[in-house]
């Protein structure tokens, strides 16, 4: 074969070094959830090769701890378009003007657009769970699903941009081998009981009503107790929270259902359930889920997409 070569010299387009090796990631809240859990990760994964600025919207009461290593601005949920154009001013001026934006509503992603901000949101819940239309991203080029199911109910909804879909996989965690016998003892649960476990905020999505119904027909064959890791979440957590406590009472397992609230970290409970149960009636991807499964733990869940 005989190679065929041009008669002039190719030029090469030249190579520039990236400085800022800087990455941009805005987030409502650190609220104990899965969104928030897949921000952290993502961010200790990447370091030290690249470093991240967070930039979180709204305080809670109770977050998930910060590593020191990533760079955090607060905005305290007060002044919103003036500190994030601020902030967008600054991205836009650096050498990377791209941030990522997991639970924005398009005001504020609108916010940093306006300042030369090239902003790309994350779809973390199925349709069933989206804060907005999607009417909401028509403008927005590019968007990052957390699973298949949520990529198809955005092209199902009619989105006509670029998707990429980046599902996140937790590591296998190295837990304290005491961990089992000291959580069972905080529950009040014997030693050698059979225990199922479930991990989430209390709230609607998740169907812990549909949870009590199963385990109460588990109990007529087996010796079994439920411990549910989760808090009040959204505007109607805390009546969610009642009326959940009080079809325990009501369904007469009071002395089997253990509620300890919010856990930081839940995943260091896991040595405590013989298996997880998830009764969600919808996911985008359920990080409880697959923490469990990593962990080793066998799980029963509802069939629903992104889980």
């Amino acid at each position: 074969m005989i190679p065929m070569l041009p008669p002039f010299a190719t030029v090469q387009p030249p190579v520039w070094a990236i400085e800022n090796n800087e990455l941009t990631v805005a987030i409502a809240s650190l609220s104990i959830g899965g969104a928030e859990k897949i921000v952290l990760d993502w961010a200790s994964r990447i370091y030290p090769k690249w470093k991240v600025h967070l930039i979180v919207l709204r305080d809670r009461p109770i977050e998930w701890p910060v590593p020191q290593f990533i760079r955090i601005t607060r905005l305290h949920g007060k002044n919103f378009s003036e500190q994030i154009k601020e902030i967008g001013k600054e991205i836009a001026k650096s050498g990377n003007p791209i941030c990522v934006c997991h639970l924005l509503k398009k005001k504020e992603r609108d916010a940093l657009a306006e300042t030369g901000v090239y902003v790309v949101p994350v779809l973390h819940n199925a349709k069933e769970g989206w804060p907005e239309d999607v009417s909401c991203f028509e403008d927005t080029q590019q968007i990052i699903a957390v699973s298949n199911a949520c990529a198809r109910d955005l092209r199902d909804s009619g989105y006509k941009g670029g998707i990429s879909v980046i599902q996140h996989i937790p590591r296998r965690q190295n837990i304290d081998p005491q961990a089992r016998e000291y959580f069972r003892s905080a529950w009040n649960i014997p030693k050698n009981a059979q225990v199922i476990g479930m991990v989430g905020a209390i709230k609607a999505q998740k169907n812990y009503q549909r949870a009590l119904s199963i385990f109460k027909s588990l109990l007529k064959e087996q010796d079994a107790y439920l411990v549910i890791l989760g808090g009040p979440a959204a505007n109607n957590g805390l009546q969610l929270w009642r009326s959940l406590t009080s079809d325990i009472n009501e369904m007469g397992l009071r002395s089997r259902v253990a509620m300890p609230g919010y856990v930081p970290n839940a995943v260091k409970c896991l040595p405590a359930f013989d298996a997880v149960l998830n009764t969600s009636n919808y996911e985008g991807l359920s990080i409880a889920t697959l923490e469990a499964l990593v962990q080793g733990l066998p799980v029963v869940a509802s069939h629903v997409v992104g889980q």
